[in-house]
Formats: structure tokens, C-alpha cells, sequence
């Protein structure tokens, strides 16, 4: 093969038809394949990346000479190492030969040259080459706000991380610019995408804020990053959005109601949830403010705190309140991610007020003498304001009347500011004096008219 035979060429009638005829018969070399093409190797088909490094396509595309007896050739080497596929039979026309199910897995990333070629019993044709890259390893991204397992308290949170800036070199395609974040409902990335948002990244940092979404549910989110060879890396966190408040009463001292103390325990309800895939946990301090006046308004005159424990709180004031005086309450507890309820503002009076004196009240009847007089008798403060019976039993109260010397006795009960009636004739010229007849709150009270 591959050289010229000369041949005489004879009739059957054994006369001379022509002489010194030449033929060549399997002795030319075919021509060169036209191209060779990696199919499916990321961007351009210039890569081999992770997704097809086991399994990538090679088209060689053969000229109109090609004959089914030529044989074509593959190679692919890493500059080591090389990777020969078994060889295909040519073509009758143009067309092209798929080399299928290459694997490249044992070439490094890198440079890569594929060369291919066809022969024949002439010998070989010339041989074309493509040089693709071999990148199977895949951008990083990942996610570092919220944390996974956090808890937020915004509606439209921030989510950010971190992401690849490879560039293009000998060994590597270019990472992406952007990520793309999905968000799912629940702890995986699975189901139906709620929201799907584009980053940019710079210095190697993404950031993005979806629109509303809904809160005391949780969510995962998903960031991928490619890059030019088709390589895709992801990264997830998995966080609650908690928009619940904590929510905290006060129930003593009640609204418009005296304490039976000037230093009053303060009482209430709170919050006492667990975290859980919802809500974040609400706090175990309870905060309560004491304001001077009607309105939890202005500089607090005591900050008390104290601890919640199975849904209920407790705290004593730190010093004395001024007896009479009113005072505002209110309490306030924090959740896990910041979110604080404030209970309804309670209105009290500092007491008990110590009453003072004994005021006659509701008197009818004359002013002479032997006329019966009637009325009542009532607890007063320095202020002259009805003091009410809250000293745990009930106070008598006795009075003498005039120069007839007329007693009797009358009570306040416990919660009352007035005793029970009185009828005493009064003598002439006298007064009637109510004195009680045991302290109260420490002393005697003395009333007269």
C-alpha cells in the first residue's frame, strides 16, 4: 500500500489496446476531518465540567471523500495523561461521527487537546485539533444571614452570603456575577418556589430583600452560583419569621383601686412560649414601669424587673409610693427576635391612705336640746378625701352627744368609708364626738360637729 503499480492492460483478442496504462488502487491517504467538537461542554463548548466529565460528546465531521473504509481516530490529553476512544469507521459522504460516553474523569483540570484524524491503507490524513478546558470544580456560594435555625422578626428580611470570584485562567472558567436565591416554605428546598430573586455579586458578597412574606412560618432559602463551564454550586439556611409579640398583662393592682400598701406587690400574665418552627421563644424577664400621674407617660419613677415563670410574673416596688397619691403601671416582655408586648396601662392610688379624723356626715335633726339627730359617721385623710376600710376588720366607732350625755355606737365595715346610721337626742349647747375605740393604723381617730 501507498505505492504506484504499473500494470499492462491486454484485450481478449490479444491484440494491443493501449501500453503503459497506470492506475493507484488504496493508495492515497483521505483527507483531514473538517473539525472536532466537544458537545455540551458549558459555555461555547469550550469546557468539560462536572455534569459530563464521565460522559462527554466528541463530533468529528468528515469531508464529501470520506469512504466507510477509513478508520477515525480520537485522542484527548491533558498534557499526561490521554484518553483514546475506540475508533469509528468513516463515512461514504460529509457527515459526522459521534464519539459518545467519553470519560475524562482521569485528566486534570486544565488544558485540554483533542486531536482527530483519519487513516487508510495509504496512511494518515492530517489531523485537527480543538482545546477546550477540563473545570469540574463548581462556585461556592453560601448564605450567612439569617443563620440557619435563626429567628427574624421582619417580614421582608434581609438575606446575604458570600459567593465565588474565580476568574477565567488555565485552569478554571470565570464564576458568575449574579447568584439567584429561591425561597421555599418549610426546612427544605423542595416544592413550590415562592419567591425567586437575583443578587449581584460584589467583592465577593451578595445581598437581597424579598417582598412581604408571611410571618410565624418557616422558610428555606437556596443560593446558586454557576459558572462559564456549567458548574453549579448551592448553598441553604433554613430560619422563622416570627412577627408575634409576647403578650403580658397586669392584673394587680386593678384600675382606679387603692393598694393596701405603700410599697404593692405588682402581678400579671405573660408570655412563656417555646420556640418552636413559628415563633422564637419569648423572654423570661418582664419588664414593669411605674409612672407618677394618671398616663404611663414621662421618666418612670420606678423600672422594676422581674422574672415570668409557668405564664405568670411577680415584683415588689423598690421604695414607697406617696400615700394618696396616683400612680400608672405598666408591663412590657421581649421575644427572641426583638418583637415586645406592652400591657394596658393600670391607674391605682398609693395606699391605704392613713385616715386622720372622723367627719360627720348626712346630719339631719335640730340643734336644740331633746331633738334627735341622725347621720353617719366617715374616715378621712389629711386631704379630707373618704378613706376606705381596708385594716382587716371592723372599726367602731363611739359617739357622745351634748349635755344630755347621750352615746351610742356606730361601725365601718371592712371596704366601707361611712358607718352604719346613728339616732341620738341631742342635749343643749352640746357636740358630738366619734372616737374610735381601737387604733386604727396606729391611732385614734377623733371626729367632731
Amino acid at each position: 500500500p501507498g505505492t504506484t503499480t504499473s500494470y499492462d492492460v491486454y484485450s481478449t483478442l490479444a491484440n494491443w489496446i493501449s501500453s503503459a496504462a497506470s492506475l493507484v488502487s488504496a493508495t492515497t491517504p483521505p483527507s483531514a476531518p473538517s473539525s472536532v467538537t466537544l458537545v455540551g461542554g458549558g459555555t461555547g463548548s469550550a469546557y468539560v465540567d462536572a455534569g459530563n466529565a464521565s460522559g462527554v460528546e466528541i463530533d468529528v465531521t468528515l469531508p464529501a471523500t470520506s469512504t466507510s473504509s477509513d478508520t477515525v481516530h480520537l485522542t484527548i490529553s491533558d498534557g499526561t495523561t490521554t484518553v483514546t476512544p475506540t475508533t469509528k469507521p468513516g463515512l461514504n459522504s460529509s457527515g459526522t461521527v459521534a464519539f459518545t460516553g467519553v470519560n475524562l474523569s482521569s485528566l486534570v483540570d486544565g488544558q485540554l487537546t483533542i486531536t482527530a484524524w483519519s487513516t487508510n491503507s495509504g496512511g494518515s490524513s492530517t489531523t485537527v485539533t480543538a482545546t477546550p478546558k477540563k473545570d469540574i470544580v463548581a462556585p461556592a456560594p453560601t448564605v450567612t444571614v439569617p443563620a440557619t435555625s435563626s429567628y427574624v422578626a421582619s417580614l421582608t428580611p434581609t438575606i446575604s452570603g458570600t459567593a465565588g470570584t474565580q476568574v477565567a485562567d488555565s485552569g478554571h472558567s470565570a464564576d458568575a456575577g449574579t447568584v439567584t436565591v429561591k425561597l421555599y416554605a418549610g426546612a427544605t428546598a423542595t416544592g413550590t418556589v415562592l419567591q425567586t430573586l437575583a443578587g449581584t455579586v460584589t467583592g465577593g458578597t451578595w445581598s437581597v430583600t424579598p417582598t412581604t412574606m408571611t410571618g410565624n412560618a418557616q422558610y428555606t432559602a437556596q443560593v446558586s452560583q454557576s459558572d462559564a463551564a456549567g458548574n453549579t454550586g448551592t448553598a441553604t439556611t433554613t430560619f422563622v419569621i416570627d412577627s408575634q409579640a409576647s403578650t403580658v398583662t397586669v392584673t394587680a393592682p386593678t384600675a382606679g383601686s387603692t393598694t393596701t400598701s405603700l410599697s404593692p406587690t405588682f402581678t400579671g400574665t405573660a408570655g412563656n412560649q417555646a420556640a418552636d418552627t413559628m415563633h422564637s421563644a419569648d423572654s423570661t424577664t418582664v419588664t414593669v414601669k411605674v409612672y407618677a400621674g394618671a398616663t404611663a407617660t414621662g421618666t418612670p419613677v420606678q423600672t422594676l424587673t422581674t422574672t415570668e415563670a409557668s405564664g405568670a410574673w411577680s415584683v415588689a416596688a423598690s421604695s414607697a409610693l406617696t400615700a394618696g397619691s396616683t400612680y400608672t403601671v405598666q408591663a412590657s416582655q421581649a421575644d427572641g427576635v426583638g418583637n415586645t408586648g406592652t400591657s394596658a396601662a393600670v391607674t391605682f392610688i398609693a395606699g391605704p391612705v392613713p385616715p386622720v379624723a372622723l367627719k360627720f356626715v348626712n346630719l339631719s335633726g335640730g340643734l336644740l336640746s331633746g331633738v334627735l339627730e341622725t347621720g353617719n359617721v366617715e374616715m378621712i385623710d389629711v386631704n379630707g378625701n373618704p378613706v376606705v376600710n381596708t385594716f382587716g376588720s371592723t372599726i367602731t366607732v363611739h359617739i357622745t352627744g351634748g349635755l344630755l350625755g347621750a352615746t351610742g355606737n356606730v361601725t365601718i365595715a371592712t371596704g366601707q368609708t361611712v358607718s352604719t346610721g346613728f339616732s341620738i337626742v341631742l342635749g343643749l349647747g352640746g357636740v358630738f364626738t366619734g372616737t374610735t375605740t381601737t387604733p386604727v393604723n396606729g391611732q385614734i381617730l377623733t371626729g367632731h360637729t
